[in-house]
């Protein structure tokens, strides 16, 4: 943790020899890059060492030009934008005022409270979510879920690949609590939050076969309260400004209206699962593993080849849209090609899979199970072969879902 001299504070009543020590020892802890994001080094080499930079937030445009022309970023420079001055100028009493207000809480308590909720809101819970769903059989949910959770995806990589942000630690405007070293704008723990938040009431509207969701109070009211939890924890972490999290919570809505209007597009070229039309009618048109041959296999093999080329492209250089492209496209893409090849009568001349029965425990388990092993595998791979690791869990989460849903009636 940062000292309190190296707060936003106007000034340090220390020597300057001792401002220069604890902006040495804060450069220490947040020192190196990762390429999950365009990030800034600010190692041994980096420019701030051991300068009389300003420790009110007040950094000058050539200060944060220099730190970005010499730290060390993992993809060619002409692909960033850094976040306008006369922005973080205009911005500075509000992020100042919130992360002052929220850093006041620096109990060790706090610290734990506050990464739980990090981990709830995490991308990684909603990329597995529709995977576990259509294992269990909740197949009109886990369509909706998928659909969002793949726009979710795209959506908020884009600014966090092109747009470049220090975090509040990185400029001394807050307390350096947890060290990430990834782009600060927008907060897309606060994104997730409110799709998780709109997932949620869905999905207990579509559980008690309400149909369209009928807002009540509540609803309104949980959602508020998961992006709220989510934006304290953040700043309080010290890894957002509140106007990272007001900007993720614009891209939030953004994206479960677009991801909302994704699923209802798909519906009217695939019949809808919640009202179950999207299951054979009749014994004679379920997909069973003797009725295969009535499937649309064009359909599948143009499904994989399009998975791969998306995800190559996704990993070729300079670009390198997202380290996390072989995790996430891996385990949200079978999802996909199982949606698509099983569950979409229009596309097989009407064969589909028939209606799943009631869950059983098996099904969680297995779900949950072999999603985190494929992950695992995966990042075995990840930094040297991302495109095995993605197929190591497409090809695992694939097979998996598939002949789980064939034969889990016959077992």
């Amino acid at each position: 943790m940062l000292s309190d001299d190296l707060m936003y504070a106007e000034a340090s009543s220390g020597s300057e020899e001792e401002i220069v020590a604890l902006r040495k020892n804060a450069n220490s802890q947040f020192g190196g890059t990762t390429p999950d994001s365009p990030s800034i080094g600010s190692g041994p080499s980096s420019p701030m060492m051991g300068q009389s930079i300003p420790l009110n937030g007040t950094v000058t445009r050539d200060e944060l030009e220099r730190r970005y022309d010499e730290g060390a970023l993992p993809a060619d420079k002409r692909f960033l934008w850094l976040f306008p001055l006369h922005l973080e100028r205009r911005l500075k009493w509000l992020d100042d005022t919130g992360i002052a207000w929220c850093q006041k809480l620096d109990h060790r308590i706090w610290f734990y409270i506050n990464m739980v909720i990090t981990a709830t809101v995490a991308i990684e819970i909603g990329v597995v979510a529709p995977f576990i769903l259509f294992m269990v059989g909740w197949d009109g949910l886990a369509t909706e879920l998928l659909y969002l959770i793949l726009i979710l995806s795209i959506v908020s990589q884009i600014p966090k690949r092109f747009i470049w942000r220090f975090r509040p630690y990185m400029v001394y405007r807050a307390q350096m609590i947890k060290k990430e070293k990834t782009s600060s704008f927008p907060s897309r723990a606060v994104t997730c939050a409110v799709v998780y938040g709109y997932a949620l009431v869905w999905g207990l509207a579509y559980n008690n076969q309400l149909g369209e969701i009928d807002v009540t109070w509540w609803m309104p009211i949980v959602c508020l309260v998961i992006v709220l939890l989510s934006s304290f924890a953040r700043i309080n972490l010290g890894v957002h400004y509140p106007s990272d999290c007001l900007a993720g919570l614009i891209q939030g809505i953004i994206v479960c209206v677009i991801g909302t209007g994704v699923w209802r597009a798909d519906i009217l070229g695939c019949s809808s699962c919640h009202d179950s039309k999207c299951y054979a009618s009749d014994d004679e048109h379920a997909l069973t593993p003797h009725q295969m041959g009535h499937a649309n296999w064009y359909l599948f093999g143009a499904i994989i080849i399009v998975s791969m080329v998306v995800t190559a492209l996704a990993q070729i250089k300079p670009m390198e849209w997202w380290t996390k492209c072989d995790r996430v496209l891996g385990t949200l893409l079978p999802p996909m090609l199982f949606q698509l090849f099983f569950l979409c009568p229009e596309a097989s001349g009407g064969y589909s899979l028939s209606a799943p029965g009631i869950p059983q425990w098996p099904s969680f388990v297995l779900g949950g199970g072999v999603s985190v092993i494929a992950m695992l595998l995966g990042l075995k791979f990840e930094r040297r072969f991302p495109f095995v690791a993605f197929l190591v869990i497409y090809v695992a989460l694939s097979c998996t879902l598939i002949f789980w849903r064939l034969y889990w009636r016959h077992i």
